[in-house]
């Protein structure tokens, strides 16, 4: 059956399927002719055009969009800082030891814990003092504990925190 009414082409391009209007003809600055190319610089206009339609005139890129967006991340950042920090039922806090070392107990001498000693750097050792009487020694002692003995003309002061009976040690704690 033959069909004289429109086709399927005419109806899309208004009745002239021959030479159908260009859509892209809107966005173009210019005519182009047959032995021009539809160069970079046409695509870009086209695109650019598109993208400020598409977006309500505002390409949100680069610098804009971080100023945008810096103040509501700093909220953010601000809310997690709020909340790490808010203690709760199983929130454990971290506690400050101070650094011991382990002495030798000299023989015949009884130390308790908590009892107040002078602790004197003697060349290579490091003496703890009841008094003018020495009750431990350490005989290596570690470069930090030497370096702030040095630092206090060779005394501080120190505190026994436990004695070992069976192994005839004491852990010092140096203020």
């Amino acid at each position: 059956m033959d069909d004289f009414g429109r086709g399927n082409l005419e109806g899309l391009f208004g009745g002239d399927a021959v030479d159908p209007p260009l859509i892209g003809k809107f966005f173009m600055a210019g005519e182009i002719q047959a032995d021009e190319e539809f160069g970079v610089a046409g695509w870009f206009a086209v695109f650019h055009i598109f993208f400020l339609a598409a977006f309500g005139g505002e390409l949100t890129m680069g610098v804009d969009f971080i100023r945008r967006t810096a103040r509501s991340f700093h909220k953010g950042l601000d809310r997690r800082r709020i909340e790490l920090g808010t203690p709760t039922l199983f929130t454990q806090q971290p506690e400050t030891a101070p650094r011991t070392y382990a002495a030798n107990v000299c023989a015949g001498t009884t130390v308790a814990a908590g009892e107040k000693v002078g602790v004197r750097l003697d060349g290579d050792c490091v003496i703890a003092m009841r008094g003018l009487d020495p009750i431990a020694t350490i005989n290596r002692p570690p470069a930090d504990l030497v370096a702030a003995l040095s630092a206090s003309h060779g005394e501080a002061c120190g505190t026994v925190l436990h004695m070992h009976d069976i192994a005839h040690v004491v852990e010092i704690t140096v203020c």
